[in-house]
């Protein structure tokens, strides 16, 4: 049962949710099958949950049902119902993460019984709780617009119709509602157009955009001012303006929105940093850096007290771009320790060795390089670079050809890195043709100047041209 879908959840939980999924499977209200609790129980034991031996049906089914010949419908059964009680479990706790959810149903529990006061009474709490909201996201105006509906639906049907009714309330709290998801979801939609070529049609849009250019007061709602300024960065790149407006997102809405949403509106400013800095937009360099350490140094950018090693990687290396020597020596550590622990080693290793590198201490950078073996497949490839420019640099020719050879090889087995493969061997490529090139033979450092030039992709470009000038 190692493959079944009871254990690949399982294996999703932590200490806590183990504990309470326990008093789950004990309350009849949720549970009422013994072998349901034997079979949790055994699951939990010493590390039967990710020990294969321990997971194979005939051993399982023996723990649960001792001295019992085995019967395979009746493990199935087992899991099934497990597997059934598991779920309740999640969906359960899934609604009680949000408060409003139990207030909701509520309310709609007493409309639906004309229970009068306490239907008021739990609609003021939620109206009073709405005016001091945690978060603002799209689901929190979704909520509002829940609330008005179902204030209607209750008054319209009693006897008692006094005054008008909230048909202006629901339809401005729908429409707020739908602007924020449509804009968010816009967002999504042209950011993964960027990277998958496909195209997507999204209806009203337009619409939406000119209605905000005329309302200006809806951009006092965070889920709809963040993700406008975020289309408009996308939809309109040189107007420098719109990222301006999203920084200041950044600033103001960092605590209207959840932390997996405020994730998403850094890593969208992040990209369009990136997208400059690569146009040649060398100030930009700076804005990344900012957005980066507020990212990471406000816990925004950092989950479940881990951080993404992409995310460390670029931030030193933006840094020792800056030349902020000393804070990026201090952050590879402090921040490197937050990395996954699988990591945690190759690249701390590796952005000292870079940092080293770029103050030109090439004594120390070597060292760390050739002492180290990098088993992340990307890092290695970087540090052999690293490696190969030093080598050049300091005319340590036959270090550096045995280097190439040895990075030939060393691609021609990594078949797993796709298209990111050629970037690579194009470095091992021009660095030998660079060895050979006449340094007295214009003609031939024209035409190598005019291939480095086109070549593409080529990351080691501006290095390679820099060394043809020096010739």
């Amino acid at each position: 049962m190692q493959k079944s879908r009871l254990i690949e959840v399982l294996h999703t939980f932590n200490k806590k949710e183990f504990r309470e999924l326990k008093k789950w499977f004990l309350s009849p209200a949720h549970n009422q099958r013994q072998d349901v609790i034997d079979l949790y129980d055994y699951l939990l034991k010493k590390d039967h949950l990710y020990n294969e031996e321990a997971l194979k049906k005939e051993v399982v089914y023996q723990a649960v049902y001792p001295n019992q010949t085995f019967d395979d419908a009746k493990m199935r059964q087992v899991i099934h119902f497990t597997f059934k009680a598991l779920e309740a479990f999640l969906a359960y706790a899934s609604f009680l993460e949000k408060g409003s959810n139990q207030e909701l149903n509520l309310i709609r529990e007493y409309r639906r019984r004309g229970v009068k006061r306490s239907f008021e009474k739990t609609s003021k709490t939620m109206l009073s709780a709405q005016n001091n909201p945690t978060f603002q996201d799209d689901y929190f105006l979704y909520e509002r617009y829940i609330l008005q509906l179902e204030q209607y639906k209750f008054y319209y049907k009693s006897a008692k119709r006094v005054g008008t009714f909230n048909l202006q309330e629901i339809s401005d709290t729908f429409d707020h509602y739908f602007i924020a998801s449509k804009l968010k979801q816009a967002c999504n939609m042209m950011s993964h157009q960027v990277v998958y070529k496909t195209d997507y049609q999204n209806v009203f849009l337009k619409d939406i955009l000119a209605y905000i250019d005329q309302k200006n007061e809806l951009l006092h709602i965070p889920a709809i001012s963040t993700y406008y300024f975020i289309y408009k960065t996308l939809s309109e790149p040189d107007n420098e303006a719109y990222f301006i407006k999203l920084k200041q997102q950044l600033d103001g809405n960092k605590s209207a929105l959840p932390l997996e949403e405020m994730q998403s509106v850094y890593l969208f400013a992040l990209n369009y940093c990136t997208k400059k800095m690569n146009s040649g937009k060398s100030e930009f360099i700076k804005e990344a850096w900012d957005i980066l350490k507020a990212g990471i140094e406000e816990n925004i950018l950092i989950e479940d007290g881990v951080l993404n090693r992409f995310l460390y990687r670029n931030f030193i290396v933006i840094g020792i771009r800056l030349k902020y020597y000393k804070e990026v020596e201090e952050y590879i550590f402090k921040y490197g320790n937050l990395l996954e622990e699988q990591y945690r080693e190759n690249y701390i290793k590796f952005n000292l060795a870079k940092l080293f590198f770029e103050k030109g201490n090439y004594e120390k950078a070597m060292e760390l390089v050739n002492q180290y073996e990098f088993k992340d497949i990307l890092v290695n490839l970087n540090a052999k670079t690293m490696l190969l420019k030093m080598y050049y640099e300091l005319s340590e020719f036959k270090a550096l050809e045995s280097l190439l050879e040895s990075m030939r090889a060393y691609l021609q087995r990594k078949k797993e890195l796709g298209n990111r493969i050629n970037g690579y061997k194009n470095i091992v490529r021009y660095t030998k043709k660079l060895l050979k090139v006449n340094p007295y033979n214009k003609a031939q450092i024209a035409k190598l100047r005019l291939e480095i030039e086109e070549a593409s992709p080529l990351t080691e470009k501006a290095w390679l041209l820099k060394q043809l000038d020096a010739l």
